[in-house]
């Protein structure tokens, strides 16, 4: 465990670096996207989350640099995901899809501290589920801790609240109910 902290340690530290130069070299859209995808593979988490992140930048044409910097955020935010789930359930490698709604939790600026809980407080079959909506809820501009309340009470109430509570906030915002 010891050497894979150090190894993330290192991945993280290079990234930033790669985007620091703008133009030309190894600070190219395409040398960083390359760097992040090494460092991922070097870090054991899936490359082909961050392909995909490239996919998806190209299909909607946004230019090169933005994907890059996506790639690089996205892949600190898989790597802090995979250590976390890694601390709180040693015995397994996080699953992809666990994985990826972790980091985009993460991404949306929920705390690991609140994270946990709702992995801990949340049935296995309905984890993925909870901190992905979560994350929407957060985004919607929901504080975490409320929205961590709102999901951890859905959750108590069953699959079909917890998959219609990004519908009840945006129609709660949208009355100006907050």
């Amino acid at each position: 465990m010891r050497t894979r902290l150090i190894v993330v340690a290192i991945c993280l530290a290079l990234i930033p670096r790669a985007g620091w130069a703008q133009t030309g070299g190894a600070g190219s859209p395409e040398a960083r996207i390359a760097a992040a995808l090494a460092a991922a593979q070097a870090a054991g988490v899936p490359a082909s989350i961050l392909e995909l992140k490239v996919k998806e930048g190209q299909a909607k044409h946004v230019p090169l640099v933005r994907v890059a910097s996506a790639v690089e955020e996205r892949l600190q935010a898989l790597i802090s995901a995979d250590v976390f789930l890694r601390d709180l359930v040693p015995e397994r490698t996080p699953p992809t899809p666990e994985l990826t709604v972790a980091a985009d939790a993460i991404l949306a600026g929920i705390e690991l501290e609140t994270l946990a809980r709702i992995h801990r407080d949340t049935p296995a079959d309905q984890r993925i589920v909870a901190m992905s909506v979560l994350a929407e809820v957060v985004r919607m501009g929901i504080p975490p801790d409320a929205a961590a309340t709102e999901v951890r009470d859905a959750v108590r109430s069953g699959a079909e609240a917890l998959l219609g509570l990004p519908g009840r906030v945006r129609a709660r915002t949208r009355d100006g109910g907050g």
